[in-house]
């Protein structure tokens, strides 16, 4: 901390127009981004501004960048390149005819830039990988990925958008600095968890979202589809869900289709999607539909649903089916099985229940939960095509020796509340760790709610972890605010690691990402307070609101695309503003010649004048339709010829 004297903080206050009684400077004395400005009447209310958002860093934070450095301003690049206006951008190796990266390729110009030419594509099964880009290289000689894998260069052309910016003193300009970047992510998984049976979320809102989670280079949709709210998944087996398990009043679920678009949209970003179906709680909307499934019990003479009932052997032909017909719609490698915060006292109060119990030697109802599990892991390994199985914490504390937990030896399993490391410990020796504690976003007070997002970080051995949205109280109009930038931090501690670990350098970057995906057309919330972005918001139709006629106006250009981009109306405007110079010249001229020739006519030739005056008078318009064909440079030519003619014209005139 640096103290401030008291005439110096007076001043500050003076010209802030701000009455504090002490300034804190944070991070670096000359960096003013850390100024931080209590009011001593309330203590807990700080006022304060967001950090300036930075130019051309990537988020996330890459884990090795060579960018040299000015000697006198630290903080800027030594070289800067200008990006020429017809840039091509050229595929080889087997990213020349991978579907994927043709089309990362297409998305990277529209990104960087105005418009492009795409690429077609055709269809090909493949599971996103986790393995971004190798590296990126740039100076004078051109920009150079490098990656290992096709869906590095997801990542590397991510990241090379991210480093073009628009020149502030020539909008109508790209730049980028000369740099060198080798990354890769720290943790393979890099989740995002979203609720939509506590309120319905659209199609549009989903695929905006995967647009952002690819922004951020994160690789999994965790998708909670169904809860005890509704159940908005229309079955081709079960079509009675949709009827009677869906919110009513309205198209709230979705069909077969629009999951084929969501997992295609996202594979083409590299992005798994992992469907969850909660069991065996969370299930009370399955019973509207089908009240066989659910176990009953009454209270008080009041009949209520419980979880599913495991006495009944339909209840896992049922399960069977439903997750082999969701197999064929999700081809990923594994399955959540859910098994978080199952309430027993229905099962308490089961008649049939507790016979069963007693016939197979069970003695607590934990058993029961664990026997439930088993029984449905086996179902999912036995599916035409195998899945892992994924699974919340609670199940693990159920396990026993008197009836031990039998999960596949590949289960991973997702910690959303234990804190204990010795518990972890133990837990990281049979299973695989997913980690989303400190990563619940709907649970949010005032402030950078970013900022203790990004403290947390999962362990060197774990899987990866997961920012998790429950939509209790967020709605379709919400969810993307609430979950964004916030997720941000999750996403660079998880690609990152400990590359970056200081919410004060990130929060620069952080409030520039946040300004990139508003650019993009993806509804974010507030980052680090107040600010506004520097750069000019383009409208643009974001690539999952484009109407379908215009994807399908993609054309083959072989291994190349060719870009050619106009950041903004900056050209327009000083194509209007020469125009305007030049036509006032012209008028100057015709009016100064006229009051001439007015004052001293024997000075002139009066046939020549007049000629030339008519030429004149009808040259505004005739110039005009002409101007409307030059471009900058011309125009600053004819300009200067102006000038120049008015003063030809003036020596010939003279007899």
């Amino acid at each position: 901390h640096v103290q401030l004297t008291q005439s110096k903080l007076a001043d500050f206050t003076h010209r802030g127009g701000l009455h504090v009684d002490r300034v804190e400077l944070r991070s670096e004395p000359n960096d003013r981004n850390a100024f931080f400005i209590h009011n001593p009447t309330d203590p807990s209310y700080p006022l304060w501004a967001a950090a300036r958002a930075s130019v051309a860093q990537v988020w996330p934070r890459p884990r090795y960048e060579s960018r040299p450095q000015q000697q006198h301003r630290p903080r800027m690049a030594a070289r800067t390149l200008r990006i020429a206006p017809q840039l091509r951008l050229r595929l080889d190796g087997s990213a020349e005819t991978d579907s994927v990266c043709q089309l990362a390729a297409a998305r990277f110009a529209r990104r960087a830039f105005a418009d492009v030419a795409a690429i077609s594509d055709s269809l090909e099964d493949a599971e996103a990988a986790r393995a971004p880009s190798d590296e990126v290289t740039v100076n004078a000689t051109g920009i150079t990925l490098t990656a290992q894998e096709n869906w590095g260069v997801l990542r590397g052309l991510e990241t090379i958008a991210q480093l073009i910016f628009v020149s502030r003193t020539r909008p109508d300009r790209l730049l980028i600095h000369e740099n060198r970047i080798e990354d890769r992510p720290a943790y393979k998984h890099r989740g995002f968890m979203m609720d939509t049976a506590r309120h319905f979320i659209q199609k549009s809102t989903l695929l905006e979202n995967l647009e952002a989670m690819a922004m951020n280079k994160m690789n999994v949709f965790h998708w909670h589809m169904v809860d005890d709210q509704s159940f908005p998944y229309l079955s081709k087996k079960f079509p009675q869900f949709v009827q009677k398990s869906a919110f009513p009043g309205g198209r709230y679920y979705y069909t077969a289709e629009d999951i084929a678009e969501i997992v295609e949209f996202a594979r083409q970003r590299g992005i798994r999607v992992v469907p969850e179906f909660d069991t065996p709680d969370h299930t009370h909307s399955w019973g509207h539909a089908a009240p066989d499934l659910v176990s009953w019990c009454s209270q008080a003479g009041l009949a209520y649903s419980g979880p599913l009932d495991p006495t009944r052997p339909g209840t896992f032909q049922f399960l069977a089916e439903l997750y082999s017909e969701l197999a064929e719609l999700f081809p990923d490698s594994s399955v959540h099985l859910g098994m978080d915060e199952v309430s027993l006292d229905c099962w308490r109060l089961n008649a049939s229940v507790s016979n069963f119990m007693r016939e197979n030697k069970m003695t607590t109802h934990e058993q029961l939960v664990v026997y439930f599990a088993n029984r449905l892991s086996g179902i999912v390994e036995n599916l035409p095509v195998r899945r892992s199985v994924v699974v919340w914490e609670d199940i693990l504390d159920k396990d026993s020796s008197l009836y031990p937990l039998n999960l596949p030896k590949d289960a991973i399993v997702q910690v959303w509340i234990t804190r204990d490391s010795a518990k972890l410990d133990r837990w990281r020796q049979r299973y695989r760790l997913i980690r989303s504690e400190d990563w619940y976003l709907d649970h949010r007070g005032y402030g950078a709610d970013w900022v203790k997002r990004y403290r947390f970080h999962p362990g060197p051995d774990d899987l990866g972890g997961e920012a998790c949205l429950w939509t209790e109280f967020q709605s379709d109009n919400t969810v993307m605010p609430r979950a964004w930038p916030s997720t941000s931090a999750v996403a660079e501690r998880l690609w990152s690691g400990e590359a970056a670990t200081e919410p004060v350098e990130a929060a620069p970057r952080i409030e520039e990402q946040n300004c990139r995906m508003m650019i993009r057309g993806i509804r974010v919330g507030v980052a680090g307070g107040p600010s506004m972005c520097q750069t000019p918001l383009l409208p643009r139709l974001p690539d999952w609101q484009r109407p379908p006629d215009t994807a399908s106006k993609d054309r083959s250009l072989g291994s190349e695309v060719l870009m050619s981009f106009s950041p903004g109306s900056s050209g327009q405007c000083w194509f209007y503003k020469w125009a305007c110079i030049a036509m006032f010249t012209v008028y100057t001229l015709s009016k100064l010649l006229t009051r001439k020739q007015q004052q001293q006519p024997h000075l002139y030739n009066r046939q020549r004048l007049s000629q030339l005056l008519g030429l004149l008078r009808r040259g505004p318009l005739w110039l005009w339709m002409k101007l409307l064909t030059l471009n900058e440079g011309v125009l600053l030519l004819l300009l200067l010829a102006a000038y120049l003619l008015g003063w030809i014209v003036t020596q010939l005139l003279v007899i």
